[in-house]
């Protein structure tokens, strides 16, 4: 296996078309609210600002990132960085979609990409995602909240994970680009790898960046149907 760098191209047009959209009636975006339970009623515009600006740098830092096939440290900790960024886009993305009421439900319910549907059948590729960014960054010492991923065991510990590459890649013989170490806290095993393969993780990626334009449509149903509200209102 010959070493690769990996490096992804998110259109940041995108990001810059979506902003055009909010300011096209930027008197009706200042006034948005939350609908949601949990903030209802309070101004949404500084958490559209926040998302809007974080998602055009971390979509400039990203393209610019080059994942080279190297586990210094003993772990790949460039992976680690693009998984942490990326979540900031995809969740940045889901809060707008959140605030404009955009309905994704379909689109979260998609499982065409990972196809890791779990022990229960009702996986999909954005609870797959968050599994391994849990397992391999942000909880690799107690994942715990991913019981169809853990072959119900309490919780999931991840020692290191590292690229496929070298001596390594070719002692394992896979075409995983890399693998997580994974211990279940069973005495009789001596745990297990999870192989993770670029090219679905930036697949997954793209594909969940690219649901901005969904909520930029949706912006523009808001913006209509305020504008006629406002028609209809009797003076």
């Amino acid at each position: 296996m010959s070493d690769k760098v990996f490096q992804i191209k998110l259109n940041d047009d995108l990001i810059e078309y979506f902003n055009e959209v909010v300011s096209e009636h930027d008197y009706l975006s200042l006034r948005k609210t939350f609908e949601g339970q949990k903030y209802h009623g309070v101004i949404a515009w500084d958490c559209i600002c926040s998302c809007m600006d974080r998602i055009r740098s971390t979509v400039h830092y990203l393209n610019d990132m080059k994942l080279e096939m190297s586990n210094a440290y003993g772990n790949a900790f460039n992976f680690m960085n693009f998984m942490n960024n990326a979540a900031v886009v995809l969740d940045a993305v889901d809060m707008l979609a959140d605030i404009f009421s955009v309905d994704l439900t379909e689109e979260n319910g998609e499982c065409r990409i990972f196809r890791q549907s779990g022990d229960d059948n009702e996986g999909t590729d954005r609870k797959y995602f968050q599994f391994l960014r849990s397992l391999c960054v942000v909880h690799p010492t107690d994942t715990s909240h991913h019981k169809r991923y853990q072959q119900e065991q309490d919780f999931l510990t991840c020692p290191f994970i590292c690229w496929n590459s070298g001596r390594v890649g070719r002692m394992v013989g896979d075409e995983a680009d890399l693998r997580a170490k994974v211990y279940d806290n069973r005495p009789d095993s001596f745990g297990d790898y999870i192989p993770i393969y670029m090219s679905q993780i930036f697949e997954y990626v793209k594909y969940r960046y690219g649901l901005i334009t969904k909520v930029a449509g949706g912006i523009r149903k808001y913006h209509a149907s305020y504008i006629e509200k406002l028609r209809n209102k009797e003076v």
